[in-house]
């Protein structure tokens, strides 16, 4: 039997009382709804370590070439990225920022406004539980959309409004989505269920797969899709011919090409 001070089994390095003990304690009806928090929570300290080692700002200025003045965000999590886009692109941008996970879109406004950055967050997914997984049932998005930085509650993977919305104001410069990842219940959504979901490698392919396939509808001629990764350095040639390989199979289906394969040494933020 887990203690309270026990390490989290989940593998975050955290005490248990600090993780996945909320999760474990609460109904069945609301634990999908609790692993969000508990993601959101312990996303945000990993988060704002990254943005102060400089990580956000890396990825924001590998945009700079682009001529980047509208970015559709997918898992913006705590928000530390947009503040890094605004902080390093040039001003004038504007950015449409989604999320499944309310709980860090929340923290994610938070994050902005103590910049002095006004974020209004669009919630709109209700989370039921069903025989087949968890459903995010959704509703039609209030336009026009906030500017400079819309927050929208809303799933990529199952979203019947969420294309033409994004699309209101015109199409995207830029696609960005960075460091996958998801709260320990997202496999049981009923879609990831459907998809055969195992783990979190398996839903980060399914999303990417996903985001391949909108940002080729919602970007400008000419505009970039930028995935950003946490993996083994490519040390070799062989191993970055591999990564350049895996992202071109992933826009097989599309009409993008991979153009460009960057990395920066990431060291993982140690758990409090």
């Amino acid at each position: 039997m887990l203690r309270p001070n026990d390490l989290c089994p989940c593998g975050s390095g955290r005490k248990y009382k600090k993780c996945h003990r909320i999760v474990d304690l609460s109904s069945s009806d609301q634990k999908y709804v609790a692993a969000q928090a508990v993601y959101a929570a312990n996303w945000k300290v990993t988060a704002e370590l990254q943005y102060e080692r400089g990580d956000y700002a890396w990825m924001a200025e590998q945009l700079k070439p682009f001529e980047v003045k509208r970015v559709l965000d997918v898992g913006c999590g705590s928000g530390h990225g947009l503040l890094a886009l605004t902080e390093c692109l040039p001003s004038g941008l504007r950015v449409v920022a989604i999320d499944e996970n309310l709980a860090c879109l929340k923290v994610a406004q938070q994050t902005l406004q103590k910049s002095g950055l006004p974020a209004p967050l669009i919630e709109r997914l209700e989370t039921v539980e069903t025989p087949y997984g968890f459903l995010q049932t959704d509703k039609p998005i209030s336009l026009p959309l906030a500017e400079p930085i819309a927050l929208i509650e809303a799933d990529p993977l199952t979203d019947n409004y969420l294309e033409k919305a994004v699309l209101h104001n015109g199409l995207f410069d830029a696609v960005t989505i960075w460091l996958t990842g998801a709260h320990s219940w997202r496999r049981h959504n009923a879609y990831s269920v459907h998809r055969g979901v195992k783990d979190e490698h398996d839903l980060r392919i399914v999303i990417q797969n996903e985001v391949y396939e909108l940002a080729d509808r919602v970007l400008r001629p000419g505009g970039v899709l930028q995935v950003v990764d946490r993996s083994e350095a490519p040390t070799s040639d062989f191993i970055r011919q591999g990564y350049f390989e895996s992202h071109r199979e992933q826009a097989e289906p599309t009409t993008m090409d991979v153009r460009e394969v960057g990395t920066s040494i990431y060291l993982s933020p140690s758990a409090p």
